[in-house]
């Protein structure tokens, strides 16, 4: 696939696209939230890969979210961020751990916001996956994230590729992979959320997440456990769920998307209060590339 850059002219155009989601997905379409996120990051927007996506069920709390992913390691969108009062400091240790991240590590960043509330966080695609280790050893890591090293490697996740930081809820997602399908197996799946005390995947479930390309931890600072669990499925739009095609659809044939040949990706999301199903379609086509040469199948890294 070619990624099909967006020129800055254009940028309304992805607006018009994420007005119309809105409207197909029932969500409010806040203008002045929208606006500010394209004005300020125009250029990013406009030569960066980006996607959209939204929560298949439940329909309560859905939003429709889009995000951009830099091609350079150059961009670092936090000084811009803090520049415009988007971000601001409170003394949180996200803003630390945001820190930590840009001198520690390089990649590729971008932004995540939503069509209600704009500004949502921010996230990093490592140019190489990093160990364990260095990861849990920054200084603002949550020590619940820390408490999980003894989980995380007896299921042999030893290497993050990726960050999200949601300043909204202040939560850090830590993504393990890059995986080839069947990495887990039903068993071991069934094995991760039950040790976590998560709904017990029904079999279809346990056979679809055996394909996700990732696994995703989220953490908090003041609560106790994992936050969530999350497995991203990449997919043709023709071969989706049954129950999600009329997302799917949405999704792929009527918004207005540049990219002619456009992946998806499906994610069940588990945590305390239950199970999550996220939709995300690639607006501009070809994701850029990660470690060990594999490109994700959509960079999902968040939870919808």
């Amino acid at each position: 696939m070619t990624r099909v850059a967006i020129p800055v002219e254009d940028v309304p155009k992805l607006r018009a696209a994420l007005e119309h989601y809105a409207k197909a997905c029932g969500v409010d379409f806040n203008e002045t939230a929208v606006d500010r996120m394209l004005t300020t990051f125009g250029a990013a927007y406009s030569d960066s890969w980006l996607s959209i996506g939204t929560t298949v069920q439940p329909t309560r709390g859905r939003d429709v979210e889009f995000r951009y992913l830099t091609q350079s390691t150059e961009h670092n969108p936090a000084r811009t961020l803090r520049e415009e009062g988007i971000l601001t400091s409170s003394g949180h240790p996200i803003e630390g751990l945001l820190s930590d991240i840009a001198t520690g590590f390089t990649g590729r960043w971008g932004v995540d916001a939503t069509v209600t509330n704009g500004f949502a966080g921010v996230r990093m695609l490592l140019l190489d996956s990093i160990p364990l280790e260095e990861v849990l050893e920054l200084p603002n890591m949550p020590d619940t994230a820390v408490g999980y090293h003894s989980h995380f490697t007896r299921y042999s996740m030893d290497r993050i590729y990726g960050f999200l930081l949601d300043f909204r809820e202040r939560s850090t997602t830590l993504c393990f992979g890059p995986f080839r399908p069947h990495r887990f197996t039903k068993k071991d799946i069934l094995e991760l959320t039950t040790e976590l005390s998560f709904r017990v995947p029904s079999e279809h479930e346990l056979l679809r997440n055996t394909e996700a390309f990732a696994v995703c931890y989220t953490f908090h600072w003041d609560q106790p456990g994992v936050l969530r669990l999350r497995f991203p499925v990449h997919t043709r739009k023709d071969h989706s769920p049954a129950r999600w095609r009329v997302l799917a659809r949405t999704f792929t044939e009527e918004a207005r998307l540049p990219a002619g040949d456009r992946d998806l990706v499906f994610s069940t999301t588990y945590g305390p209060r239950g199970r999550c199903l996220a939709v995300e379609a690639d607006y501009t086509g070809s994701p850029p590339s990660i470690p060990s040469g594999r490109r994700p199948r959509l960079d999902n890294l968040m939870e919808a």
